[in-house]
């Protein structure tokens, strides 16, 4: 199992078994792997759990729903907790306009990307943690970017009306019979075939800084199993990635590249979400060190920063200032 030692847990013992065997299958060490059972339902065994870890990775959303009694025992016992939520949508930043808009300048057709709203929050709330280090005029927009030409446009409204429909399934009460019968139950997902031949991703950065003369700052986070763009940032600053303007040295130009061979909803999500985790418990005086929160409610960025991004770095995930200003 290696120098870290871990368990899982959760409510279902035959599940989690079935869990344990498929990893047992991939990494056969994992056989020494302790099967831990609690329920929110039953907050004491949830505290039971929690007595014996020092960080907790919490998945089982919706958070809203299941989060709650986790994090009140993670606080009770002294616990680190992280998950993989943004929380709901501040209101802070404009949101992209619902509907294929062209760029000129990178020739591109883009679509709304559906998760800007959810990281325009945590942005921002990096922000504020850090006096508002990012700048006064500081704001984040995420798209999609499709390609040009027809073949562009055509993929532009057909993505953001699959995305309508999608957001109706989920959010209008009447509609989600047809959305249970139609979208993943709790605990489905691709299989590990496609996410390894399938999954792909490229995120694009550009950071552009304050004052009279504003300069550019671009970056990259790119999938190498692909050439296939599918995000595109713009006005995007280095708070996305776990950098600040003025913190250790990195200044406005902390953007970045990924080189993940994986896709982003499970293998890009499960690696960075468990390298968040073992840095508090690994890395705790190297972040004692640097300077960071040492608790409260925190973002990758305020809490971990560039040792989390080491981390990441050191698990295959390539960061890479790709044109300074």
């Amino acid at each position: 199992m290696g120098k870290v030692k871990w368990a899982i847990a959760g409510r279902n013992a035959a599940r989690l078994e079935e869990v344990k065997q498929e990893l047992i299958r991939i990494n056969p060490s994992c056989k020494d792997t302790p099967v831990l059972i609690g329920d929110i339902k039953d907050e004491a065994s949830i505290g039971r759990i929690l007595q014996q870890a020092q960080v907790v990775v919490s998945t089982a959303g919706p958070f809203a729903a299941y989060g709650d009694v986790i994090v009140d025992q993670a606080l009770a016992q002294g616990t680190h907790y992280c998950d993989i939520t943004g929380g709901a949508p501040s209101g802070t930043d404009r949101p992209a306009p619902f509907k294929p808009v062209y760029v000129k300048e990178g020739g591109t057709w883009t679509m709304p990307f559906f998760m800007s709203p959810v990281n325009s929050q945590i942005a921002h709330y990096s922000d504020a943690l850090t006096s508002h280090s990012y700048g006064k005029d500081f704001h984040v927009l995420e798209v999609m970017a499709l390609g040009s030409g027809w073949s562009g446009y055509l993929k532009a409204w057909l993505g953001t009306g699959l995305m309508g429909i999608a957001a109706a399934l989920v959010f209008v009460k009447m509609l989600r019979p047809i959305a249970d019968r139609i979208l993943p139950v709790p605990g489905q997902g691709p299989s590990m075939k496609l996410q390894r031949e399938l999954g792909h991703w490229e995120h694009n950065l550009v950071a552009v800084t304050e004052g009279p003369n504003p300069k550019i700052f671009k970056g990259k986070v790119e999938d190498l199993a692909t050439g296939l763009r599918c995000a595109e940032a713009n006005r995007l600053c280095a708070a996305m990635v776990g950098c600040q303007q003025g913190h250790l040295g990195w200044q406005a130009e902390g953007i970045a590249t990924q080189d993940a061979k994986r896709d982003p909803g499970y293998w890009g999500t499960s690696r960075m979400v468990l390298e968040a985790g073992l840095c508090l418990v690994e890395d705790a005086e190297k972040l004692k060190e640097a300077g960071y929160a040492a608790g409260g409610v925190l973002t990758p960025a305020t809490a971990m920063g560039t040792v989390l991004i080491t981390r990441l770095q050191a698990a295959g995930i390539r960061f890479e200032v790709t044109e300074r200003g």
